[in-house]
């Protein structure tokens, strides 16, 4: 700073440092898979920086370092994780005089594990083409499941595919005397499960006087 007076200019002040401050990182997505966490985010082209620390703990408040992640970097894939487990995540910015951010939002994210599939057992036969019951075990979290049908192990075609709340659908309008394959996969708001085990089933002869023995 300089001061004028009516007389001339008065000499400069001391210079003083200042920086600014260490905008705050934002988590823009968090996706999780089998036993992987993937997060990205985003710092608003904030200039300076030197490296990203993102922080992850099993509650909020319990939050410790995971990693660094060098600047311009914005995903980082967690692949320490174990299936059906709460984590939550945190990330900060550090830039190049060493001086750090305050900590983002903290986010949840839980990997999930494939459902294991219970009815009809694996092959089965005889299965009614009208109402055919399918069963599969429950997740400990909140999820839906996807349910697919195919006449390809490899489920290249499907013949149906739906998502539900429940660990038990009917399905009809299958053909007879014809196999199939069906598997499930647990969802939730930040990603799935592993595909489950696929389990084999053939329908019912069309001229059989029985419904169905599953």
């Amino acid at each position: 700073v300089c001061g004028e007076l009516c007389y001339g200019i008065g000499s400069w002040s001391v210079t003083r440092n200042f920086e600014t401050v260490v905008r705050t990182p934002s988590i823009s997505n968090i996706t999780t898979a089998n036993q992987s966490v993937t997060l990205t985010w985003s710092d608003n082209n904030q200039q300076n920086i030197n490296r990203y620390v993102i922080y992850r703990g099993l509650s909020k408040t319990a939050l410790t370092v995971l990693t660094l992640v060098n600047s311009g970097n914005y995903i980082y894939t967690d692949n320490t994780v174990l299936n059906d487990t709460v984590y939550y995540y945190a990330i900060a910015a550090i830039n190049n005089n060493q001086s750090g951010s305050i900590l983002s939002d903290t986010l949840q994210a839980i990997p999930l594990e494939r459902p294991v599939l219970l009815l009809p057992l694996n092959p089965a036969v005889f299965v009614s083409v009208n109402n055919a019951n399918f069963k599969w075990s429950k997740s400990i979290h909140q999820v839906n499941y996807q349910f697919q049908i195919s006449t390809s192990e490899q489920f290249t075609t499907i013949t149906k595919d739906t998502i539900i709340p429940d660990t038990l659908v009917s399905s009809g309008g299958l053909n007879f005397n014809t196999n199939y394959w069906w598997r499930v996969r647990a969802l939730n708001n930040t990603g799935s499960s592993n595909w489950s085990v696929a389990f084999k089933i053939q329908t019912m002869f069309q001229n059989a006087v029985f419904d169905s023995i599953i």
